[in-house]
């Protein structure tokens, strides 16, 4: 896999979840494969983070400052945040 300067990225112990676009693809850290995808409908993500104080929850900042929360089980969005 490579990355390139404008790649954003996180890490949580088994799976690296990769900003790529309107979606976040989630990788197997062991054997490089897809094992998830988190669609949005619009708007290109910039960010992801897992949640601070709950590890199953995903979130994503998206160029017009959305803040997008998933459920690490689901790929729809569970909340969206507009600033």
């Amino acid at each position: 896999m490579i990355f390139n300067s404008t790649t954003y990225y996180v890490c949580h112990f088994r799976i690296l979840y990769l900003v790529y676009g309107c979606s976040i693809r989630a990788y197997a850290v062991k054997t490089g494969e897809l094992v998830n995808e988190y669609e949005r409908e619009e708007g290109k993500l910039i960010g992801v983070q897992l949640h601070p104080v709950k590890p199953e929850v995903l979130v994503a900042c998206s160029e017009n400052g959305e803040l997008i929360q998933w459920n690490c089980n689901s790929k729809l969005p569970t909340s969206v945040v507009v600033s």
